[in-house]
């Protein structure tokens, strides 16, 4: 109900009666659109037709080698991250665009190199560790000057679940809980 009065109130604002009508004029307007492309590409002289043909042409040539750079440089950036065990692509390609823009053209893989020196950006890569060729043993002592373990009793007189009540009491009284 609100979606229909909103749209009648947008067609009467735009100079219409109904939404349908709208629709309807731009349909036209496409119509008209196309016969005026249609008309000028008729005025026009062959040579001209041929230069708007070459220059659209030339355009999408354009188009495509620039897309075509990207797709290597992507390549490259890609290449580069599996030989330094990066698993963060994006941030990596992220990283070379910003050096890029600011105007340093050293190689991807410098690039990465570079970046990979640092440990911010070597930690948010996700660069793959390698396990360290000797595994370091588990030991579960103590190390030396560690306290001795308890007994888990916090309790002067054991565990509280076996204290009398009167006993709980005087431990709650030294405690100044009560």
């Amino acid at each position: 109900m609100r979606l229909q009065q909103h749209e009648r109130s947008i067609a009467r604002q735009l100079g219409a009666s109904n939404v349908d009508e709208l629709k309807q004029r731009l349909e036209t307007l496409k119509q008209l659109e196309t016969q005026e492309e249609q008309r000028k590409q008729a005025a026009m002289s062959e040579l001209e037709r041929e230069r708007d043909r070459a220059q659209k042409a030339e355009l999408r040539a354009q188009d495509l080698e620039r897309q075509h750079a990207e797709a290597q440089a992507s390549a490259r950036i890609t290449q580069a991250c599996a030989t330094a065990g990066v698993r963060n692509v994006d941030y990596a390609r992220f990283l070379i665009d910003t050096a890029r823009r600011a105007g340093d053209q050293r190689p991807e893989s410098d690039l990465l190199g570079a970046y990979l020196g640092e440990d911010q950006h070597r930690a948010a890569l996700g660069v793959v560790q390698a396990p360290s060729a000797t595994p370091t043993p588990v030991s579960t002592t103590a190390p030396p000057g560690a306290p001795a373990p308890s007994n888990g009793s916090q309790t002067p007189g054991g565990n509280a679940s076996v204290m009398s009540k009167d006993e709980w009491s005087a431990h709650k009284r030294s405690l100044g809980l009560v």
